[in-house]
């Protein structure tokens, strides 16, 4: 059972420390795990050594899906979204449906805070959904069950939106009746 639960090498899992905010680390197996019988009775020794390979600690949000906090902004709004930690962190935003865009009149999501911004310059149509994932420095574009890259309805130049530590302020234009959803969490290192 212990081999069983330890199955990390081609997958991974969340590691989750209990302190006074709940943080997990995205843990693989580094190494064979050393198990031995100590004595007859069943007493077993272990050693398993796991490896971390962003060494951030991400905020545990228990029952949330991927870990994430979620926040949606309307078009012409902003929101202030708090990183708690001590280290600035990746973001995913997700736009669902038809959004025109262009070159000369793009749909932006900023950090105002933090003078940073993400500018989608191509239109999308109404079953698409397009996900800027910042850690990753990625854009997919979703439509049914396809999936392809959505890099092209971006900015070439793109200045990634993170969340600095403390209040962030993120604001969402361009786009009348539609919104952004964000996908975030606090992270601390150390």
């Amino acid at each position: 059972k212990l081999v069983e639960a330890v199955n990390l090498v081609y997958r991974g899992d969340w590691l989750v420390v209990n302190e006074t905010t709940p943080k997990a680390s995205f843990v693989r197996l580094s190494g064979r795990p050393d198990i031995t019988n100590a004595n007859a009775r069943g007493r077993t020794e272990f050693s398993v050594q796991l490896k971390a390979p962003d060494p951030i600690k991400y905020e545990w949000v228990e029952g949330a899906g991927d870990n994430y906090r979620t926040t949606t902004i309307n078009s012409g709004s902003s929101a202030t979204i708090v990183n708690a930690g001590n280290i600035r962190v990746p973001v995913v935003f997700e736009l669902k449906g038809a959004i025109t865009a262009s070159v000369s009149s793009p749909v932006r999501i900023r950090n105002t805070t933090h003078t940073t911004e993400i500018e989608i310059i191509k239109s999308l149509t109404a079953p698409q959904t397009l996900e800027i994932d910042t850690y990753n420095r990625e854009a997919l574009l979703l439509e049914g069950t396809s999936t392809l890259s959505g890099r092209d309805r971006l900015e070439p130049l793109i200045d990634w939106v993170y969340l600095e530590p403390g209040n962030n302020v993120i604001s969402f234009s361009g786009a009348t009746g539609k919104s952004v959803k964000v996908y975030h969490r606090s992270g601390w290192i150390g």
